[in-house]
């Protein structure tokens, strides 16, 4: 976690990152291998990428909410240069990998698809070619940094402003009304599916319909781009993640019982755990049209609760979650979501027969994490380190004392700034 504004890290929430992207990498291991523990599929990523965007709006909000509030010129630079240098170096890289040892290189047909990969606004707009989207497509999953890159384009024209929000009281009305807003909205997006989805198909261009969809999951569908692959619907997720951030800084200074912290930590995982019992694959049928809402923003409410339990500290699972093993796979996540999954297929290379489905599961999520170490440190930390080094990413505050103050001070807020570059480039966000 990027320390631009002093704040202090948050250990918790680094593990958190961390299980997200066991439960993506899960998902994938589980497809290629064809384990099925106790006949079920292995579908976690619909833990993992809600989990994602949440904690992806807490994290930002916390650490450039103050730039931001100093004043937006400045803070816009660095927050630029830092965000990009964190998504796209390890993004090429595994672009070009792509390109040149699979069939990636058929997007080169549709020369406005190569460059929305290249400018990370892929999943922005529905594009098929043919009869295969984004999802069908090799290194499709990366659809969620070009949704990513959105918020944080989102967030630095105006999404900062919710930090003018005062206290504790109105913060939390307004997470429980986008709550209520997010669900309503999307129940209504859920239950007029066909509708919609049939006029997107007479009026643009080359949309799939679900009916039209032979694919599983209907990956190829408008309906699916639109609920899970575009930044859209996934907006909800990121905002509530940006309001909780807000309420920890009032109720970290009122301060918050024991008591209360455990309850907000352990009410957010019922909410999770009921949530995945009642939308499981068992139930698809029964709940129809609505049963798209656990791929994006059902947990999130439950993840709040988590959040704000685990960054307030005073609850039993902070401990735990603290531990430096964990919390360095919290800071290789990244390159464990984008980095394993790409070679998935040949980590669940283990025979579908292995006497153990869970020690053979165990085995592969083994060697993902040592393959993501290894391009977290030979890709994406030197390529950050260069990209921050190159553009100057220092924090804003310390660039505007340099520019106004004496020699002296100039000397001394420079070396202030160094020193907080070099931490920045240790770690991740």
């Amino acid at each position: 976690m990027a320390i631009y504004s002093g704040r202090p890290d948050l250990p918790p929430l680094t593990s958190l990152r961390f299980f997200a992207a066991v439960f993506i990498m899960l998902t994938h291991l589980g497809l290629g291998s064809l384990y099925q523990p106790f006949g079920l599929s292995i579908i976690t990523a619909v833990l993992g990428m809600p989990l994602f965007f949440t904690l992806s709006g807490f994290i930002i909000h916390y650490v450039y909410s103050a730039d931001f509030a100093r004043g937006w010129a400045p803070a816009l630079r660095g927050f630029a240069v830092a965000r990009f240098s964190r998504l796209y170096p390890l993004f090429i890289f595994l672009f070009a990998y792509f390109a040149v040892w699979s069939s990636l290189w058929v997007i080169a047909s549709e020369p406005a698809v190569l460059v929305s990969y290249l400018t990370l606004t892929a999943s922005w707009w529905y594009w098929q070619i043919d009869g295969k989207a984004i999802l069908s497509l090799p290194y499709g999953w990366s659809w969620s940094i070009a949704t990513e890159w959105l918020f944080y384009i989102a967030y630095a024209a105006g999404l900062y402003r919710l930090g003018r929000l005062k206290s504790a009281r109105a913060t939390g009305v307004a997470l429980l009304a986008l709550c209520m807003l997010a669900l309503a909205a999307l129940c209504i997006v859920g239950v007029t599916g066909e509708a919609w989805e049939a006029w997107a198909g007479r009026v643009l261009p080359g949309v799939i319909t679900r009916a039209q969809d032979a694919s599983r999951y209907s990956a190829n569908s408008f309906f699916v781009w639109f609920t899970y692959v575009s930044p859209y619907c996934h907006l909800f997720s990121f905002v509530g993640g940006v309001l909780t951030a807000q309420l920890y800084f009032q109720l970290k200074t009122a301060g918050v019982r024991r008591a209360t912290n455990e309850l907000m930590f352990w009410g957010g995982t019922a909410w999770v755990l009921v949530a995945c019992a009642v939308f499981s694959d068992a139930n698809a049928e029964t709940l129809g049209r609505l049963f798209f809402l656990r791929n994006n923003f059902l947990l999130a409410p439950g993840y709040y609760l988590i959040i704000l339990g685990l960054a307030l500290g005073r609850c039993a699972a902070a401990r735990p979650l603290s531990g430096s093993i964990i919390t360095y796979g919290g800071e290789i996540s990244y390159s464990l979501y984008l980095g394993a999954t790409a070679f998935a297929g040949h980590i669940a290379a283990l025979p579908a027969n292995f006497p153990s489905v869970y020690f053979g599961l165990a085995l592969q999520v083994l060697a993902g994490c040592i393959l993501a170490s290894g391009l977290h440190t030979v890709v994406e930390v030197p390529a950050k380190r260069w990209l921050r080094t190159l553009f100057a990413a220092r924090p804003p505050l310390a660039r505007t004392a340099a520019r106004f103050a004496g020699s002296g001070a100039t000397v001394m807020a420079h070396r202030t700034d160094e020193s907080e570059l070099k931490k920045q480039m240790a770690n991740s966000k």
